[in-house]
């Protein structure tokens, strides 16, 4: 089986979906006569930023056409520049972004945040041998979930 996928514009609603194209080939990567399949549409802005790995801050409570703009917007540039507080530990999909994540590692017993680098326009954190990480928001508590070491993932 091979595939592919694309961005594209649902022709009913005009609001971007996934086109997945699939074939049926044999070892050789020949396809297989007689087992065509029409390419499938894939919708909803969770899909889309998943399938893409798109980093995009959607707004809440805007309409299926603004929520559209936003994934079309980010998809053209392919990967945005990595967004970070004052101090380079929380990042962010975007600045002014209601929620980041942050890396904080164990040293002398205590976590401390790391500072985030652009690596490619992704965020690289180096950790250490016990991390954990924060779930940061202007608006909620700070959330931490559960440290652990490299071996365990």
């Amino acid at each position: 089986m091979q595939g592919s996928y694309e961005l594209v514009e649902d022709e009913d609603s005009r609001l971007a979906a996934v086109s997945l194209a699939v074939q049926i080939v044999n070892k050789s990567g020949k396809e297989v006569a007689g087992l065509k399949l029409p390419p499938r549409g894939i919708f909803g802005d969770a899909a889309e930023t998943t399938i893409f790995g798109l980093s995009v801050e959607l707004p809440p409570s805007g309409s299926d056409k603004q929520r559209d703009e936003k994934i079309r917007e980010v998809s053209e540039k392919k990967k945005p520049p990595i967004t970070c507080d004052k101090g380079g530990t929380v990042v962010r999909a975007a600045a002014g972004s209601l929620f980041g994540l942050e890396v904080l590692v164990k040293k002398d017993g205590k976590y401390v945040p790391q500072s985030a680098e652009d690596a490619k326009g992704l965020a690289y954190v180096k950790s250490g041998a016990t991390r954990s990480t924060r779930c940061a928001s202007s608006t909620m508590p700070t959330t931490t979930w559960p440290s652990r070491s490299p071996s365990t993932g």
